[in-house]
C-alpha cells in the first residue's frame, strides 16, 4: 500500500503528481507489485492525517510525504520525503515487493 500525503496548495505535491503519480511508469509498477494508492489529503487539516504523519516520524506540516507499507513485512514503513524522483519511488516499490515475498 502506498499512502501519498498531500495538500491542495503544495506546489511540490503538484510536481510529484505530474512527474510520478500520473505517469504510466508508476501505474505499471503499482500493477506489477500489486500495490494500492491511497491519498491522504491534508487540505482541511484532518487530525487523523496529522496523527499518521507524527507516528511515521514525518515532517508534520511539510509535504509531500509518502509512506509505503510492504504487504508481507510492513515494518519498518518505507518513507519518501520532500521532492523525490521516479527512481526513488520505483526503488521503494521494489524494496516493498522484495519484503512481501
Amino acid at each position: 500500500m502506498v499512502v501519498k500525503f498531500t495538500v491542495n496548495w503544495c506546489k511540490n505535491c503538484a510536481v510529484l503528481d505530474k512527474s510520478i503519480y500520473k505517469t504510466e511508469t508508476f501505474k505499471n509498477k503499482m500493477d506489477e507489485v500489486h500495490a494500492t494508492l491511497i491519498i491522504a489529503d491534508w487540505s482541511y487539516e484532518d487530525p487523523s492525517i496529522k496523527q499518521m504523519l507524527v507516528e511515521l516520524g514525518g515532517p508534520g506540516q511539510s509535504l509531500p510525504f509518502t509512506a509505503i507499507y510492504p504487504g508481507g513485512d510492513p515494518e519498518p514503513v518505507i518513507t519518501l520525503e520532500a521532492l523525490y524522483s521516479m527512481e526513488d519511488m520505483l526503488g521503494a516499490l521494489e524494496e516493498a515487493a522484495r519484503r512481501e515475498r
